[in-house]
């Protein structure tokens, strides 16, 4: 799945069309839920209990497009209160959320695509180590967002609610502490070596990370840039997005 840059960018047009006139705390509320979906990556919550689907080995070749739906029919025992009682900035989030959702939905296509174009089958076949290629995309990704300091601006008022019963926000709030120098330093592999510093690992984890992100930096880029680079998945994200947002946003 996509990483928390890659998020954001997508999230980031999807605020202009829906969140460009809210208050910056709404703002930061709706991109913390466009990032933070991942809370696995940094703790003992499974990647199903987050996401509502589990691998294709698991649930079959359709399973990544069940997240949103997924979402949607049980929101109203996700969420801590009635959807007609949480204030703008937890509805942002629950947004963000969804945004989330959709965007990675959009990845398995991708993947769809690179195996094809490689004759492979597998993640495990892989020419790239998974962390490079995903600190690549983030940092190609990077280079689309069209207001930067527009949304370092939101990100600096990030209030994150405590709006699921699913997922403790004690968890949202510990992976935002993680990736924030991250995502503000737009994934350069210093800021991934951070990042892992941060979440705990362990200085030969780190540094062997640093090794194959040097190793392997150059040759991810140019394996994403072979695929059309990052341009195309994003707006497949976002239109995804923007399909399944009114089923969200009019709810009453």
């Amino acid at each position: 799945m996509p990483a928390s840059v890659t998020h954001l960018v997508a999230g980031e047009r999807i605020l202009n069309r829906h969140f460009a006139e809210s208050p910056q705390d709404v703002q930061g509320a709706f991109l913390a839920g466009c990032t933070l979906v991942d809370v696995h990556a940094f703790s003992e919550i499974e990647r199903r209990h987050t996401h509502f689907v589990g691998t294709v080995q698991e649930d079959g070749e359709d399973a990544y497009l069940l997240s949103c739906a997924n979402f949607l029919r049980g929101l109203d025992g996700l969420l801590m209160r009635p959807w007609s009682d949480l204030s703008p900035v937890e509805r942002a989030f629950a947004v963000g959320y969804l945004c989330h959702l959709a965007v990675d939905e959009c990845w398995k296509e991708l993947g769809w695509q690179l195996f094809q174009k490689l004759g492979i089958n597998s993640w495990a076949n892989f020419p790239v180590p998974g962390d490079v290629s995903l600190t690549t995309f983030d940092f190609m990704s990077a280079e689309h967002l069209l207001d930067s300091p527009a949304v370092d601006a939101a990100l600096g008022h990030v209030v994150i609610p405590d709006v699921f019963s699913h997922v403790p926000v004690a968890l949202f709030i510990r992976q935002w502490s993680v990736i924030r120098e991250y995502v503000l330093a737009r994934a350069t592999p210093d800021a991934h070596a951070r990042m892992l510093e941060l979440a705990g690992k362990s200085d030969t984890e780190v540094e062997e990370s640093r090794q194959r992100h040097e190793a392997y930096w150059e040759s991810s880029i140019e394996l994403t840039q072979s695929i059309g680079g990052v341009g195309p998945f994003l707006q497949d994200g976002i239109d995804r997005s923007l399909q399944v947002l009114p089923q969200l946003l009019d709810r009453p």
